[in-house]
């Protein structure tokens, strides 16, 4: 959906549900509107699910994460980089 078209929605939606556009507005940013959410393709589905067991295996196997350079020091020092060899 284009920007008119949300602007149009919205103005049409207001008289009917008898609120306020910005009242409208404020709800679907929130997350509660139900009627604009379209459905995902199972693609998208499994792709979804992929990616939740893949952040849950990585949390489990102690593996970077993919913002390692956030926690560049922690991530180094789990591993045992910076630590003296034992010669």
């Amino acid at each position: 959906m284009n920007e008119p078209e949300i602007v149009a929605e919205i103005e049409s939606e207001s008289p009917a549900r008898k609120m306020s556009r910005s009242d409208i507005v404020r709800e679907r940013l929130q997350g509660r509107h139900t009627a604009a959410r379209r459905s995902l393709t199972m693609a998208e589905a499994a792709a979804d699910i992929l990616r939740k067991i893949d952040e849950e295996a990585r949390m489990t196997a102690h593996l970077p994460r993919r913002d390692i350079s956030a926690n560049k020091k922690k991530y180094l020092r789990e591993w045992g980089y910076g630590k003296n060899r034992s010669r």
